[in-house]
């Protein structure tokens, strides 16, 4: 085979492989119709919500097994931590992000705040929030999506009302949690 074919072989299953990994904890919907869809400009820098103290660290929450990811539950079990490592490093983590808030489906989800960028646990981070309302019971999620020493992960809090979403302290369990 040509030097040029391999090469344009090459990219198109590097291309293809990059596209298939956009989604970390959501459905495909439409490109660009979902909420929080950002076409240009620059993310907004990330404000953490007063006041997170309740299970603000992982003590006394269970490890639920599951198979490539990390499954938390909160004692009484009202709240979830879930932590997945991408299949590949991520260099554009601000195109990576918005390819994940992108492709959240549209139908019956309301966004809690627009993705934003921040620092937590020293390490760049994009934040997102939204409201699952195709779920029962109704799935409050907050996404985290960042890289590490080479490694891309995405982690996310579940609770089943928006006002734990916003007392549970996720910024912190972020923060503190071993991701390698």
């Amino acid at each position: 085979m040509k030097k040029s074919l391999k090469v344009i072989l090459c990219a198109t299953v590097y291309i293809a492989a990059i596209a298939g990994l956009s989604v970390v904890f959501t459905v495909v919907g439409e490109p660009g119709n979902a909420p929080g869809t950002i076409s240009s400009g620059e993310v907004p820098a990330y404000q953490a919500p007063a006041g997170q103290n309740t299970n603000a660290s992982l003590t006394g929450w269970t490890a639920e097994p599951s198979q490539g990811e990390e499954h938390w539950i909160s004692p009484g079990g009202s709240a979830r931590f879930i932590v997945k490592r991408a299949a590949a490093y991520q260099e554009d983590l601000e195109a990576y992000a918005k390819a994940n808030v992108s492709s959240i489906e549209m139908e019956r989800v309301e966004e809690l705040s627009a993705l934003a960028c921040g620092e937590i646990g020293g390490r760049q981070t994009y934040v997102y929030a939204y409201a699952d309302f195709g779920q029962k019971p109704v799935q409050y999620r907050k996404i985290y999506i960042f890289n590490t020493n080479n490694r891309t992960y995405g982690a996310m809090g579940v609770t089943e009302n928006r006002e734990a979403l916003e007392e549970i302290g996720f910024d912190s369990i972020v923060a503190g949690y071993q991701f390698e």
